[in-house]
C-alpha cells in the first residue's frame, strides 16, 4: 500500500498561505485631522486617538501651549457638531508594543503637564495674595481687587451672609412658611365642610310613596 504525502504538503501549503496573509499587526490608533472653519477655528487641528481617549494640543490665551485629554464622545461631539468640522481620520495598524509606548507616552505627559499646571496656579494665587497683604495700605484697592477677586475664589462662601442679609431672608422664610400654614389650613377646612355637607344631605327613599 502505497502512503501518498500530496494532500499533506497541500494542508501545508494553505496553512502557510493563511499564516502569509494574517496581518503581523493587532492593534492600532487612529490619526485626527479636523478641518479649518470661521473664526477661532480658521485654522486646521489634529489629534491621536487610542481607543476611546484622544490626545491633541491646544492653544490657550495665557500663551501656552497644553495637551489635552478628552473622551471620544466628547472630542467629536466639539468639533464636530458644536463647531461643524470635518473629521479625516486615518487608521494606523501598529504592534502591542508600540501601540502600548505610545498611549503611555501621551499619558504620562499629559498627567506631567497637569500637575505643572495646576502647581503654576496655586503659586499665582500665592503671589496674588501676597501682593494684596504688602500694598494693601499703600496700593489702590481698585487695583488689586481686580486679581484678587478673580484668582481667590472661596468655594462656598456664598453660604454666608451680612447680618442685615441674614434678617431679610428670615423675614422672607417666615412669610413663606405663614403661607404655606394657611394654605394647608384652607385645605383641611374645605375638606371637613365637604364633609359635613355630605352627611347632613337627605336621604332618598324609595318606599315613601
Amino acid at each position: 500500500m502505497r502512503f501518498s504525502l500530496k494532500p499533506v504538503f497541500i494542508n501545508t501549503a494553505f496553512i502557510a498561505l493563511f499564516l502569509c496573509s494574517a496581518p503581523v499587526s493587532a492593534a492600532s490608533f487612529e490619526y485626527l485631522y479636523v478641518e479649518a472653519n470661521e473664526g477661532n477655528s480658521s485654522g486646521g487641528h489634529s489629534a491621536i486617538q487610542f481607543g476611546d481617549e484622544t490626545y491633541h494640543y491646544q492653544h490657550h490665551d495665557s500663551g501656552l501651549i497644553r495637551l489635552l485629554r478628552q473622551d471620544k464622545p466628547e472630542f467629536y461631539f466639539l468639533y464636530r457638531f458644536l463647531q461643524n468640522r470635518r473629521i479625516h481620520l486615518s487608521h494606523i495598524e501598529v504592534s502591542d508594543e508600540t501601540f502600548n509606548m505610545l498611549k503611555e507616552h501621551f499619558k504620562l505627559q499629559f498627567l506631567a503637564q497637569d500637575q505643572q499646571f495646576k502647581q503654576l496656579n496655586d503659586l499665582h494665587k500665592d503671589r496674588v495674595l501676597l501682593r494684596r497683604l504688602l500694598y494693601k495700605l499703600s496700593a489702590d484697592d481698585a487695583f488689586l481687587d481686580a486679581d484678587f477677586s478673580v484668582v481667590l475664589q472661596l468655594k462656598g462662601a456664598g453660604l454666608f451672609y451680612a447680618e442685615q442679609e441674614l434678617d431679610s431672608q428670615k423675614k422672607d422664610e417666615n412669610i413663606r412658611n405663614v403661607k404655606g400654614v394657611q394654605s394647608q389650613f384652607a385645605e383641611e377646612n374645605r375638606a371637613t365642610l365637604w364633609s359635613r355637607l355630605s352627611d347632613a344631605s337627605p336621604e332618598t327613599n324609595h318606599n315613601r310613596y
